[in-house]
């Protein structure tokens, strides 16, 4: 029962935007837990300590179950003694032993525990009791088919902060491939962003190598001839696409990009998105494009990028915004190519976007500098890598990154680099602070007018 609850808290940490919970898979659990899983369920159920939704229809909805709100609260661990779940626990995690020339630099990687734990409850503090402080998600309703912005939870927000620095705090990694996109979870990936701050390997402090606009830039391999054709490439393609695409579906995308390779205009749209994609500029179009559009209406950066992450990946009618129209509008043969590759399944091209991601940062650049420089410590997060400071090892990186990128692709992506340091939390805490200031005096403003 503990290993079910904990499949439910973790997704109650780590999925804000299901409004309606986890779907489990009834196979995993009685491979898992044995016939007896049902049981389980059950007892849980009778007991109030899960709910199961009511919309459960064979072929159609899964049975979704979700933790009920009184238990959730600060993560509580508990070993897990039973002989044979552990068994198949790690059996279950198999697939990451061809990364273990990545897991083994988990054991110098440590986190400052104490400064962790004071920011996480210096920012909980700050967002519970200031909602204008709050960070915001949009929840998507899958029956209605539309995002709703509201106010990300704050507890829900410590908790899962907590459960990242207990993580660390235990030695508790865990490290998991997915079976679709093949990305590689680790630690680092799932943890917080402004946690890794307090990381530190070997008492060094660590750098991140992060890809500009990644998915439009690997969109670029999908939207090049020769990748479908039997060329170098082919191999590629085949390894990429296992499972998500049929021989016979990479011949029709071969004959649907020959036929709009030949179109007129062609050649200088993908020249044009080639550059903009490959010098990070992307979304900056977007957003100058969208203001133009639309001149009444704000909207940030972060707003365009999930736009347009929605406009290329979810169902067919989901709203956009009018990004989908502008995209369509900029690059209208590239975008045909988009609309012909999820013609049956509208996650096809996300998936296989995060197999060309893993297969060139897994399987090109880790691998390729587990071997040139063995004895540097490296941590992929799907499209960054994370490694000690120092120039030496950022201009390596760079390097391997940007040959193994045009290798494939032909040109060379726009990288970026943050540094991990405990002071950038420190300026995160003082922006929040400031931007609290602001409110209270707008407000003041608005009060003494009133009064006027």
């Amino acid at each position: 029962m503990f290993y079910i609850i904990h499949i439910l808290y973790v997704d109650f940490l780590y999925n804000e935007d299901n409004l309606y919970g986890k779907n489990l898979c009834s196979a995993l659990l009685k491979r898992l837990l044995g016939n007896d899983y049902k049981s389980y369920i059950k007892y849980l159920y009778k007991h109030e300590i899960i709910g199961i939704n009511k919309r459960y229809k064979p072929g159609k909805f899964s049975k979704e179950y979700w933790l009920i709100d009184e238990f959730i609260s600060q993560p509580q661990w508990h070993t897990i003694t039973d002989f044979t779940l552990c068994k198949k626990l790690k059996r279950k995690s198999a697939n990451t032993k061809q990364y273990s020339y990545l897991i083994k630099w988990y054991d110098c990687l440590e986190m400052d525990i104490p400064s962790a734990n004071e920011f996480a409850e210096q920012i909980y503090e700050l967002k519970k009791n200031n909602s204008c402080l709050r960070d915001k998600v949009r929840k998507y309703d899958k029956e209605k088919n539309k995002r709703y912005l509201v106010d990300k939870d704050p507890s829900r927000q410590f908790f899962r902060s907590n459960y990242n620095i207990e993580c660390f705090k235990k030695r508790d990694f865990r490290f998991t491939v997915d079976d679709k996109g093949n990305r590689f979870h680790s630690p680092l990936s799932k943890c917080n962003k402004h946690l890794r701050n307090f990381a530190t390997c070997k008492g060094k402090s660590l750098m991140c190598i992060d890809m500009s606009n990644c998915q439009l830039f690997f969109l670029l391999f999908l939207l090049d001839k020769s990748t479908w054709q039997k060329n170098t490439n082919s191999e590629s393609i085949k390894l990429i696409s296992k499972q998500i695409l049929s021989n016979k579906s990479i011949s029709q995308m071969c004959t649907k990009i020959s036929e709009i390779d030949t179109s007129k205009g062609f050649e200088q749209e993908l020249k044009r998105y080639k550059e903009i994609v490959s010098e990070g500029r992307f979304y900056k179009l977007m957003l100058d494009k969208y203001n133009e559009e639309f001149p009444t209406k704000y909207i940030t950066i972060e707003d365009i990028k999930l736009y347009t992450i929605i406009s290329l990946f979810s169902k067919k009618g989901t709203r956009c915004e009018g990004i989908k129209t502008i995209f369509r509008k900029e690059f209208p043969l590239i975008y045909s190519i988009i609309t012909e590759i999820n013609k049956d399944d509208h996650s096809t091209l996300a998936l296989l976007l995060q197999r060309i991601e893993s297969h060139i940062f897994l399987d090109r650049v880790c691998k390729r500098i587990s071997i040139e420089k063995p004895n540097l410590p490296i941590y992929p997060i799907h499209d960054s890598i994370a490694s000690i400071d120092s120039e030496e090892n950022l201009e390596y990186i760079k390097r391997i990154i940007k040959e193994e990128c045009s290798s494939l692709i032909d040109v060379a992506p726009n990288l970026k680099v943050e540094y991990w340091q405990p002071v950038n939390n420190q300026n995160i805490v003082k922006k929040m602070l400031d931007e609290l200031f602001d409110e209270i005096c707008e407000g003041n403003k608005v009060h003494f007018h009133i009064a006027a």
